[in-house]
């Protein structure tokens, strides 16, 4: 045999060996190669290339000198490096086996094929696939009442306000266990999100008594359960509220009342300390509903009745943008393109707009009151729809899609749990929702 050809066997034998042994690794199996003698060969015949698939679904193969068949899957939000899904059964129709497809988040995978016999191992080409499967969840519990916003927390568990109904801040663990947590100072809880020294901080929208709300302040609460309470003049009414990109709390005050020393609507500041900033100039700041990070640096804001998108640099520097289509913006959030994305209550859309103020306006079927927004794991735009029950995804080249079925009522809050799923209020239902992307 020429030298050439000789090591060229040699290699493709040790690549095989390396392939055949990462393999083992990864799956809990590890066959023995013999050196020199071809390996089994193997290709995946079910799914086809580029399939989609959801539920229970069968995967076939077609193998040669083998004993058996198994299938691995690799890739996936979760990074898989060889998931081994099933072994296979040989039949008429060739190595056949059943998985389901749920037991794998939603997502882009290579499946492949492996044969051996007891000394060998072939294994197949790629197949490109995608799990896609469409569920909702919805769960109840103890103290769940009117519940308005929805965090990630720190701790792995999902955190939301119960507003109106009996002022409370409630947990949930992605597997459906409920906590509720109360205290004197919650009361009409409002915005709630992840701060940057591990607590969870929320607003207490107060209650109602005219002129002014009473018993607005910002509340901090622990993973443990511990609240603190901070007051000031200026905090009125607040709505949302989010970790700015200088490590403080920034929220939305929607009132404003000369009594209470905070004669305009305004945004405001907190420390983590409880040192708290306002910033008002009675004109560009109108009943602020939604805040957020935006990817310049600055915080982006909801003018509720103002019709209009506000920003504000940590400086409390502020400016002012309008466009056709915003109507009574409500939620915010950054998207996954750079811009900026809300939604129009009034109107029934969604809202985009650039870090320079460029606006632009989505319209689609079932887009109903819609209220908050989040960028979801696809690269998408998730967002409630308060008027018809239902859960919107929107893309950045504005395709809509809507998603309706039980468990989904009366939809306010939205966010990204730690599982990869959406998971939002049901202020209607007094549940919390979970839908897979």
């Amino acid at each position: 045999m020429a030298p050439a050809r000789r090591n060229l066997k040699v290699r493709y034998g040790l690549i095989m060996l390396a392939l055949v042994t990462v393999i083992g690794l990864m799956t809990g199996f590890v066959p023995s190669v013999s050196a020199g003698t071809p390996p089994p060969t193997t290709a995946v015949l079910v799914p086809a290339n580029g399939s989609t698939l959801s539920g229970t679904t069968t995967s076939a193969a077609t193998a040669s000198n083998a004993s058996s068949v198994s299938f691995v899957l690799f890739g996936g939000s979760f990074g898989y490096s060889g998931k081994l899904l099933c072994s296979a059964a040989l039949t008429y129709y060739g190595w056949l086996c059943t998985w389901n497809t749920t037991t794998v988040p939603n997502g882009s995978y290579t499946l492949v094929s492996y044969a051996s016999n007891s000394t060998e191992t072939g294994v197949s080409a790629g197949v490109s696939i995608t799990v896609s499967n469409f569920q909702i969840n919805a769960y109840g519990g103890t103290g769940i009442s009117d519940p308005t916003a929805i965090t990630s927390g720190p701790d792995g568990a999902l955190w939301f306000t119960n507003a109106s109904g009996n002022s409370s801040i409630g947990r949930v663990t992605t597997a459906g266990v409920v906590t509720n947590y109360t205290a004197p100072s919650i009361v009409g809880p409002s915005g709630i999100t992840a701060g940057p020294d591990g607590a969870l901080w929320f607003t207490n929208q107060g209650v109602y008594n005219g002129p002014t709300y009473i018993g607005s302040s910002i509340g901090r609460i622990t993973t443990a359960g511990v609240v603190t309470d901070y007051t000031a003049p200026s905090i009125d009414s607040p709505l949302d509220i989010t970790t700015g990109p200088d490590g403080a709390l920034w929220l939305g005050n929607a009132d404003g009342n000369p009594d209470t020393g905070s004669p305009y609507s305004s945004i405001g500041r907190i420390t983590t300390s409880g040192v708290v900033t306002n910033y008002a100039d009675g004109e560009h700041i109108d009943s602020p509903s939604g805040i957020i990070s935006g990817p310049d640096g600055a915080l982006w804001f909801t003018n509720r009745y103002g019709g209009s998108i506000g920003r504000i640099t940590t400086g409390g520097v502020i400016t002012d943008y309008s466009g056709t289509g915003v109507d009574e913006p409500d939620g915010i959030t950054t998207g996954p393109d750079g811009a900026l994305w809300f939604t129009n209550y009034g109107n029934n859309s969604i809202g985009r707009i650039t870090t320079g103020g460029v606006v632009t306006n989505y319209t689609g079927t079932g887009i109903s009151e819609p209220e908050a927004i989040i960028t979801g794991p696809d690269g998408a735009l998730w967002f409630t729809n308060y008027g018809n029950n239902s859960i919107g995804r929107i893309t950045t080249s504005g395709v809509v899609t809507n998603y309706t079925g039980t468990g989904i009522d009366g939809p306010t809050g939205i966010t990204v749990g730690p599982d990869g799923a959406l998971w939002f209020d049901n202020y209607i239902g007094d549940t919390i929702g979970r839908i897979t992307p």
